[in-house]
């Protein structure tokens, strides 16, 4: 059944899908480049202030009270910029870029990383910073974009508007999304534990 409702649901917003996937790969590309071509002095201070965060949170209070709330925090205010974008005429020229964005801060936290860690421990800090988080994370992100712009399209394109059943399904399937980027917060912050045990170890 949930098998069924993917594929249903891939094929009837492909089109959207790809664009979405595409952004992000654009974005990663480009955080990529910025970083290769980046001055040494510039690199270094990336990485002074890596080590700074990173010392700044070895407390697993420190942990348990912000990477949670943060990342709460932080989403709620992606679901509002996305539900405010979705309204506007260049809703989903907005909603592309910031997937851009978000492909670009990710590829250059990734280089900051190994830049940091080095190739042998930076492979296991971005798996457990990066790779575990985002297996989560990414189709959830995806699917709000999608989402928002088909409230974008019902608003600008069919003209027709929104019906208070179709209003409150798009309220639910936020609800849903935020619920999974909670789960990839909390995988997070168990992830960060280990990382930081690790960067206690090798620093």
């Amino acid at each position: 059944m949930l098998k069924k409702l993917v594929k249903e649901y891939i094929l009837k917003n492909k089109y959207d899908l790809f664009v979405i996937l595409t952004m992000l790969l654009i974005g990663f590309a480009i955080g990529i480049g910025v970083y290769a071509f980046s001055d040494s002095s510039v690199k270094e201070v990336l990485k002074t202030e890596a080590i700074e965060v990173f010392e700044i949170s070895t407390s697993k209070e420190y942990l348990e009270t912000n990477v949670v709330a943060n990342g709460i925090k932080s989403n709620i205010i992606l679901i509002c910029i996305f539900a405010i974008a979705s309204v506007t005429l260049f809703g989903r020229y907005v909603i592309e870029m910031l997937a851009v964005i978000k492909g670009t801060m990710l590829s250059i936290y990734i280089a900051i990383l190994f830049n940091v860690f080095g190739i042998g421990h930076g492979i296991l800090i971005v798996f457990l910073l990066v790779i575990l988080v985002n297996i989560i994370y990414i189709p959830a992100y995806v699917f709000l974009s999608v989402m928002f712009m088909e409230v974008h399209f019902n608003i600008f394109k069919k003209r027709a508007g929104m019906t208070g059943l179709e209003f409150l399904g798009y309220i639910a399937k936020s609800v849903g999304a935020f619920i999974i980027i909670f789960s990839s917060i909390i995988a997070e912050q168990m992830a960060s534990l280990a990382a930081l045990k690790l960067f206690l170890n090798v620093k």
